[in-house]
């Protein structure tokens, strides 16, 4: 699979304001740059999502393959994972198990499991 070749060091991705938002900081999408193969999994749509999840469990790839979540299923509140790029150990302590019990719930609710 894609998901092979990226990792938490190469992912590139960054946050931007929604046109329909009021506010600066809430409600932000993700948007992710780079590498390519990261691109042509976004390009396959939410049929990866249950693939990219399994990568949660890879201390390589579990930053990686979260902003690629947010980013295929349009999440909002990308601060959420953007304000932990430069210390992806403290994303580990505070907001990884959070992060992964929501996606979890939602491949279940969107029956994509």
């Amino acid at each position: 699979m894609l998901m092979e070749k990226i990792n938490n060091k190469n992912i590139e991705f960054g946050s931007y304001q929604p046109e329909e938002s009021e506010f600066i900081t809430l409600g932000r999408k993700m948007k992710i740059f780079g590498p390519p193969e990261a691109m042509e999994i976004i390009e396959k749509g939410k049929k990866t999502i249950p693939e990219i999840f399994k990568f949660f469990s890879d201390e390589t790839r579990d930053y990686a393959a979260n902003a690629l979540l947010y980013q295929i299923a349009d999440r909002s509140d990308a601060m959420r994972i953007c304000g932990y790029a430069g210390d992806i150990r403290e994303w580990r302590e505070i907001m990884k198990d959070a992060e992964e019990n929501y996606w979890r719930e939602w491949i279940k609710e969107q029956k994509l499991n």
